[in-house]
């Protein structure tokens, strides 16, 4: 696989690279065979070791930062990437200054990228993240036994450009042994080695797959964020057909229909479809009390586009019809 993110670097860095043989000091995880580069990055030295196969790529980064530090990089192709955080922390934001996503140090993650720039942001200290990008043929196949995956993987396929983040996990016993023998792995063969680092990865993926299933996953300050931004669109879209469809939805707010089900269910109380039904019979509610507005077009302004079927609603929601909800309240 050609390589998916390029970093951003000025010309007289990228003139004094240097490629080792063996990884220098800085380095704490040494990935055999591996190409490792010496990138000397203003305030913040980089140690790259990168490994390529038929079905996926590895770069493992290890960023030794002297202060807080921005980091532009590009990713080059639609691709999907299973983010690995040992130490340190890093905020992914997009090119309008939105935070996408936030690797914390013991945790792992599956996300998918278009083509698009961003910018790390790292706090002074060590950063060491391992990144593992797998290829369509390596994934789609394999469709079937990841359901979780489902939203994700038609992002892959359609090539969309807006980022999807699925949940955050702890790196447990399970997964480092699995890392532990990947990035040891010396086999001398280049076919067996890949064919075998890949195995590995593919447990490591099909274990992040349980953790969702079983809701094995952690809450950060993002989940809140994203909840209110859920409740933001929702107020500010009830009346439109976008709210019709949980797949339009997620899209709009670069989430899965998984996590908006489940943001919905866990802040919101609520399944999202009974939240704009409350919001549209609120509204109408009021332009009933307050306004000579006709039914007909207060069914258009809270998103009904036929009158009956808005009757049929308000009348499920307040046990009676508008017209009589009108004569009661004026």
């Amino acid at each position: 696989m050609e390589p998916p993110i390029a970093i951003h670097l000025p010309v007289n860095v990228r003139a004094q690279i240097k490629r080792v043989k063996y990884r220098p000091g800085l380095g704490a995880y040494p990935v055999p065979h591996a190409v490792c580069e010496l990138i000397p990055y203003p305030d913040a030295p980089m140690v790259s070791q990168q490994f390529s196969h038929v079905g996926f790529y590895l770069q493992l980064l290890e960023i030794k930062a002297a202060a807080e530090i921005y980091i532009k990089f590009d990713v080059l192709y639609p691709a999907t990437f299973l983010t690995f955080m040992f130490k340190g922390a890093i905020d992914f934001y997009d090119e309008g200054d939105h935070r996408i996503s936030q690797a914390m140090a013991g945790t792992f993650y599956l996300s998918y990228n278009g083509v698009v720039s961003y910018e790390a942001r790292l706090k002074k200290g060590l950063h060491q993240l391992l990144i593992v990008t797998f290829s369509e043929k390596a994934l789609l196949p394999a469709k079937a036994d990841f359901p979780q995956f489902d939203e994700l993987l038609r992002c892959l396929v359609a090539g969309r450009k807006a980022p999807l983040i699925l949940p955050y996990c702890l790196i447990g016993q399970t997964v480092r042994n699995y890392l532990d023998r990947m990035l040891h792995y010396t086999a001398e063969d280049a076919l067996e080695r890949g064919a075998g680092i890949l195995v590995l990865l593919t447990k490591c993926l099909k274990f992040y797959h349980k953790l969702l299933e079983n809701n094995h996953y952690i809450i950060t300050h993002l989940e809140e964020a994203d909840a209110r931004r859920l409740l933001d669109f929702l107020q500010a879209n009830y009346h439109t057909e976008s709210v019709n469809r949980l797949s339009s939805m997620a899209e709009a707010l670069q989430l899965t229909g998984w996590q908006v089900r489940k943001l919905a269910k866990k802040y919101l109380d609520k399944p999202v479809h009974q939240l704009v039904i409350e919001l549209r019979m609120n509204r109408a509610a009021t332009l009933l009390k307050e306004t000579t507005t006709p039914i007909r077009s207060i069914a258009l302004m809270v998103g009904y586009d036929n009158e009956a079927y808005f009757s049929t609603a308000f009348n499920k929601f307040y046990h009676t019809n508008p017209t009589t909800y009108r004569k009661a309240v004026k």
